[in-house]
């Protein structure tokens, strides 16, 4: 039924030849018989010049879509031949539309003729082949308007707007062109009579490359939107993903904040650990740091005449006071005995001073809440110290601690226990005094000097009364040169002349419990 010229030419260097027409007198005898189609004969040379132009010099490459989006567009890009169908009620009509039209290749492709010969026959040939290319449709059949409502039942039914309709008729007067092209969804209208072999080959070639070319938008289409079903599906995916991570998160950091009660996230810092999980036994650091001690003085008196849930809910209140401040300061509380607070000053010297200094300001605040509630004032002693620490994880496996292991937390912790003896707030030694960046800051006398085990020399111990009632950092002021005289003549054991100061001292601030101290050791010495 079909023939192809091996011989293609391309004179546009954009075109191709996909399509030849060749006929032969047998042809043109039979278009001359017909009453309704007239086909004009044409001569050997024009018929050898009849060519389709192509798409392209190459075949284009289209994305497929997924098995599960086959339809019947696909499968008509991907069928051998177009499907062109003759709807006429005269037999001969199809005979000679088939004959004109053998040998006719349009993209590689040849055709497929199928047959109806009614307007019912049509509409069932086109729901079992709804991927016809090309539709020449006859008007007048069993009815008037047989061919229109065809139309009407592609578009509106089946809603198919890729097949090309070409409505052809022999009897103008019941399906006028200017009407139906206003009214009717078709792509091209021809009397029978104007229907020549050329015209109709040119009709069929506008035809095939205008359904080609939807063809090829819908299969895009079909392309797109399995894209887009692709990539909503992976934005829900991620989303989800993303929803779970962010759940992780919140319960990573949630796991995070518990452990944090228990080993401050500052000590992971140290350590050089992210999470707790990434603790191991053993893990440590050595490093210059100031130590706090801070404890409550009388705790055992006070604690005995309160329940013990009485004791608990002191303790916190306090601690809730207190260790914020050490917080704001960048220190870390490295555990609670009891009343007694152990911190560490990782940064610097000062950050602990200004902290103790808040520390004994806030209680002062504290106790004032307490006598209105009709509790007894809370007093504390804090010593500071400063020096090198091993900072590491201690226990087994199954029951780790974080702490440090120095000789200068022994010594903080002294200082602590001295402040009862001098009755002073706050005590440092010569090393966190020596580590200040600028002692004037403070108001600091030097105390005494006291040898540490384990150590050759002495160890100096300075009062810093910062955080005193104002009254009594003005008496201390008042007397602070007497007293470093009286110092100095105590340790040169000048005890006469050590005595006199120290009277002095206390003839202006009776309250001054080191004063005191001095002269009974002078009264002492001096026998």
């Amino acid at each position: 039924m079909t023939r192809q010229d091996d011989t293609p030419k391309n004179p546009n260097n954009f075109t191709e030849i996909d399509a030849i027409w060749e006929s032969d007198n047998e042809a043109n005898d039979l278009f001359a018989t017909d009453d309704e189609l007239i086909l004009a004969d044409e001569s050997a040379a024009e018929k050898d010049e009849l060519f389709l132009a192509a798409e392209g010099e190459e075949e284009e490459t289209h994305h497929e879509p997924q098995p599960e989006e086959k339809n019947w567009i696909v499968d008509s890009h991907d069928t051998d031949t177009w499907k062109v169908m003759i709807v006429d009620d005269e037999r001969e009509i199809h005979e000679v539309t088939q004959l004109a039209l053998d040998g006719f290749v349009f993209q590689g492709k040849a055709l497929t003729f199928l047959s109806a010969y009614s307007g019912a026959e049509a509409k069932a040939l086109l729901d079992t082949h709804p991927d016809t290319a090309v539709i020449f449709l006859d008007v007048v059949m069993e009815e008037n308007d047989s061919g229109l409502q065809v139309v009407k039942y592609i578009r509106q039914t089946q809603k198919n707007n890729l097949v090309r309709i070409i409505l052809r008729t022999g009897q103008p007067g019941q399906a006028p062109e200017q009407s139906v092209i206003v009214n009717y969804d078709i792509n091209d209208y021809k009397l029978k009579v104007e229907l020549t072999q050329q015209r109709l080959f040119v009709s069929m070639v506008a035809g095939l490359r205008s359904y080609y070319d939807l063809l090829r938008i819908e299969l895009n289409k079909i392309v797109l939107k399995q894209l887009n079903e692709q990539l909503r599906q992976r934005l829900l995916e991620r989303q989800q993903a993303e929803l779970e991570l962010k759940e992780l998160n919140a319960k990573l950091i949630e796991f995070n904040q518990a452990y944090e009660r228990f080993v401050p996230s500052e000590l992971l810092g140290l350590l050089n650990k992210k999470s707790i999980i990434d603790i191991q036994l053993g893990d440590q650091i050595e490093k210059e740091m100031t130590v706090l001690f801070a404890d409550i003085r009388g705790f055992t008196t006070l604690s005995e005449g309160m329940t013990p849930q009485e004791n608990f809910n002191f303790i916190n209140s306090y601690l809730s006071q207190m260790a914020p401040i050490i917080k704001q300061y960048h220190g870390i509380i490295d555990k609670y005995i009891g009343d007694a607070i152990m911190a560490l000053f990782p940064n610097n010297a000062d950050e602990a001073m200004q902290a103790s200094i808040e520390m004994l300001k806030t209680l002062v605040r504290y106790n004032q809440g307490r006598k209105r509630a009709g509790y007894q004032p809370v007093k504390i002693g804090i010593g500071v110290n400063t020096g090198a620490l091993m900072l590491g994880t201690l226990g087994y496996q199954n029951r780790m601690d974080g702490t440090v292991i120095s000789d200068a937390v022994n010594l903080a912790s002294r200082l602590e226990g001295m402040t009862k003896m001098y009755g002073s707030n706050l005590l440092i030694s010569g090393n966190t005094y020596s580590c200040l960046n600028d002692t004037s800051q403070y108001v600091i006398r030097m105390l005494d000097t006291v040898m540490v085990r384990g150590k050759s020399k002495p160890i100096t111990v300075y009062e810093v009364f910062d955080g005193e009632d104002p009254a009594i950092i003005e008496l201390k002021m008042q007397t602070l040169i007497d007293f470093e005289q009286g110092l100095a003549h105590f340790f040169q054991k000048e005890f006469t002349q050590a005595m006199s100061y120290f009277k002095s001292i206390l003839q202006v601030n009776p309250q001054d419990k080191a004063a005191q101290i001095y002269l009974t050791r002078c009264e002492r010495f001096s026998q």
